[in-house]
């Protein structure tokens, strides 16, 4: 086991997420895309800093990549940075992999370290022509973990394809939802000066109910692949 208590890790995976913008290069403005990203990527670090083991790193100017200590964490941060880029009418994909580490942990930064899992997850985010744009590499020696990879991967391409359809307004209602797990329906409706129901309708239209269930059975899958003892190298 590689263990680590100062970081309160005694575990032998960690997890890596991986994002990139899509279509940077054709941005009209280069300088405020990358203060725009910027911007996000400092958001969530701040937010999530309790919740990583190396901090979001942007690794070129229009891609980062971080260490966490979970599959699901590591998910929730991608998707956290996914929904404020699209605020800011920046589209992204990102790949969510299992990671071991061959060399120290750099808690400064995801930076200047190896191991396998990191080429992998590299490799799927670089696959362009995949309109996927929620990406899942494991580890796996079963047909059963290669299926459940598939099956994430499946989901990964609806959320991608619901959050296409959005509009500005279930975007920004959708969003204030999950940033936030305590606020309620009730409280947004108070927040945007509008009544429940008209909440209700904007969420419905945007398929809230299935992007929160698609969201919540990913978490409850990565946390059960992390707890099988039979998905390993």
């Amino acid at each position: 086991m590689v263990t680590n208590k100062k970081l309160g890790l005694n575990k032998k995976y960690l997890s890596v997420v991986m994002c990139d913008l899509i279509k940077s290069r054709e941005a009209a403005n280069a300088t405020e895309l990358s203060e725009k990203f910027n911007k996000v990527v400092a958001k969530i670090n701040f937010e999530k800093k309790k919740e990583v083991v190396s901090p979001l790193t942007i690794t070129l100017g229009d891609e980062f990549q971080g260490i966490t200590k979970s599959l699901k964490t590591s998910f929730l941060i991608g998707n956290a940075v996914k929904l404020n880029l699209l605020l800011k009418g920046i589209k992204s994909r990102m790949v969510i992999g299992q990671v071991y580490l061959d060399t120290k942990i750099n808690t400064k930064e995801a930076w200047n370290m190896m191991g396998t899992g990191l080429p992998e997850a590299r490799s799927l985010l670089n696959n362009k022509s995949d309109l996927n744009e929620y990406k899942f590499s494991m580890f796996s020696k079963t047909s059963s973990d290669r299926l459940i990879a598939k099956l994430l991967n499946s989901i990964g391409l609806s959320l991608s394809s619901t959050e296409a359809q959005w509009t500005e307004k279930q975007l920004l209602y959708i969003s204030e939802l999950t940033f936030d797990s305590e606020i309620t329906v009730k409280d947004l409706a108070k927040k945007m000066k509008v009544s429940v129901s008209s909440i209700y309708a904007v969420l419905e239209a945007g398929d809230y109910n299935l992007y929160k269930q698609q969201i919540a059975i990913i978490c409850e899958t990565l946390n059960y692949l992390e707890g099988n003892n039979e998905f390993t190298l």
